[in-house]
């Protein structure tokens, strides 16, 4: 598989290059090969992937807080890492971020759901996953969260592009 990445320009103009792409495709094929061949284009968004501050925020300030109120509400939150592990799996399984994707099993290939990892997560759903685990935890657990702006500003950390 070829990926080949392209933007619309602000004047209506795309960066697309059809001769950068026929040059890729000869040198992973055989020119003959691309004689009477179909090929299918697929033109997708890129995801903008998650920014260090939400993963920082997100885990010094939401998971910190959330295992905190697991705690005190009785749940048996493993020590360590594993704690850590254990409230990001609380987190993904919520009914409003459902972190899941859909896997097949190898050996029997059957499909299955399988937890995703938030190191797969996009900006936006990011952003999705602070907004519910702040709603939720201070709804169930009654706690306090610093908002996202006061610990970029109190981590003196700037905005990423």
């Amino acid at each position: 598989m070829i990926k080949y990445a392209f933007k619309f320009m602000p004047d209506g103009r795309n960066t697309i290059n059809w001769e950068a792409i026929r040059n890729e495709l000869q040198s992973e094929l055989r020119t003959s090969d691309l004689i009477d061949k179909i090929f299918t284009v697929v033109i997708a968004k890129l995801r903008q992937p998650k920014t260090y501050s939400q993963l920082g925020y997100f885990h010094a300030e939401i998971v910190k807080k959330w295992k905190i109120g697991l705690l005190e509400s009785g749940h048996q939150v493993p020590v360590g890492e594993a704690g850590n592990d254990y409230v990001k799996e609380q987190i993904k399984t919520l009914p409003e971020i459902r972190f899941y994707e859909n896997k097949k099993n190898i050996v029997t290939g059957e499909n299955f759901a399988s937890l995703r990892s938030f190191a797969t997560s996009s900006c936006e759903e990011m952003s999705h996953i602070i907004d519910v685990a702040i709603r939720i935890g201070s709804e169930y657990f009654g706690i306090t969260f610093e908002s996202p702006e006061e610990y970029k500003k109190r981590n003196k950390l700037k905005d990423e592009k």
